[in-house]
């Protein structure tokens, strides 16, 4: 488990030579015509975790499921994983 828990502790913050981005959910969002005051006002998204999506610290599986219904998308919509170079 520790092994896991460096990696994660790696993706979270951004070091490394990975992590998650969440390039693919403003993307998506504009293309909706959705905006981080609509996540916040329309569906409860707390602010907080809009702030972490910002910027792009750790959310959890459940938000990004979350993200993924209200913005009616895949996974592939709302984040990234990619190697540093």
């Amino acid at each position: 488990m520790p092994v896991i828990t460096n990696i994660m502790n790696d993706v979270s913050m951004g070091e490394g030579s990975h992590m998650i981005v969440r390039t693919p959910l403003w993307e998506t969002m504009k293309k909706k015509g959705v905006t981080t005051d609509t996540l916040g006002e329309k569906w409860q998204i707390s602010g907080s975790t809009i702030q972490r999506l910002k910027k792009n610290l750790s959310v959890s599986t459940n938000t990004l499921d979350d993200l993924c219904e209200l913005l009616d998308c895949e996974l592939a919509d709302v984040a990234r994983y990619e190697k540093a170079v």
